[in-house]
């Protein structure tokens, strides 16, 4: 059995229109899985690309409102603390739609964390927010491989695909996808 990951750059192509295989493969694998999992710093840095495509004008206003408001109902379907902050926010609560997003916290030991997330920036060339990304994701992995699920991470930022290839995991780079992979997920492969 598998649980799926995905980070910000893989999320962000769920909720915002581009023509490029990257997005076709994100979103025939999130039809056909229903929930995925993510950090919880997936939140900020995807809000904060939606506001990029915005200005850049490569998303008008309505389509970045669209896309924030899908993005959040999806993470009230769990009614997590983010989930619950962002209705007290809002002042509303809303019905979430049925797929899902799952927010994996951060590690507890942050100290500790820091200085492996320095290694991982100058080792892999990742920015810091990935590092915490993918420390998030790494140390949350024990509770899913006692259940007996293999994670499969999916992203289009070939840095850190690279990063979480090196930890042993696998990885379905959106860039540059594995045959083998799509397979699993019954994703079309176009050649």
């Amino acid at each position: 059995m598998r649980k799926v990951f995905f980070d910000s750059s893989a999320l962000v192509k769920l909720f915002v229109k581009e023509e490029e295989p990257a997005t076709t493969i994100a979103r025939e694998l999130w039809n056909n899985i229903r929930t995925i999992h993510s950090s919880v710093i997936s939140v900020g840095e995807v809000l904060s690309a939606f506001a990029k495509k915005k200005n850049k004008k490569s998303l008008s206003p309505e389509a970045y409102i669209d896309a924030c408001k899908k993005f959040i109902d999806t993470l009230l379907s769990e009614n997590d603390q983010i989930g619950l902050a962002i209705d007290l926010f809002k002042g509303e609560l809303r019905v979430s739609s049925s797929t899902k997003i799952i927010l994996l916290p951060l590690p507890k030991h942050v100290i500790k964390v820091s200085d492996t997330l320095s290694d991982m920036v100058g080792k892999y060339k990742i920015e810091f927010g990935d590092a915490w990304h993918l420390m998030a994701l790494l140390s949350n992995l024990g509770i899913f491989k006692k259940s007996g699920y293999e994670p499969l991470f999916v992203c289009s930022d070939n840095n850190f695909c690279r990063a979480v290839e090196d930890k042993g995991y696998e990885v379905l780079n959106l860039n540059s996808p594995k045959k083998d992979v799509m397979e699993i997920f019954h994703i079309p492969i176009k050649e």
